[in-house]
């Protein structure tokens, strides 16, 4: 997972869009570099300690 720093994977009113990353522009990133699969029922999200609960 990606530092999130403390703001728990939210959007921040003074500060970075972390969600938004996180949800939308991550994922594709992801997909295009490592040719990752566009069906979600052959993907899926996973994190441990504090990127489980951004996983949740």
């Amino acid at each position: 997972m990606p530092q999130v720093h403390i703001n728990y994977y939210s959007d921040m009113y003074m500060g970075a869009n972390y969600w938004r990353f996180l949800t939308k522009e991550f994922p594709m990133k992801m997909k295009n570099l490592f040719n990752i699969s566009h069906n979600s029922e052959e993907t899926f999200v996973a994190g441990l300690s504090m990127a489980g609960y951004g996983a949740i």
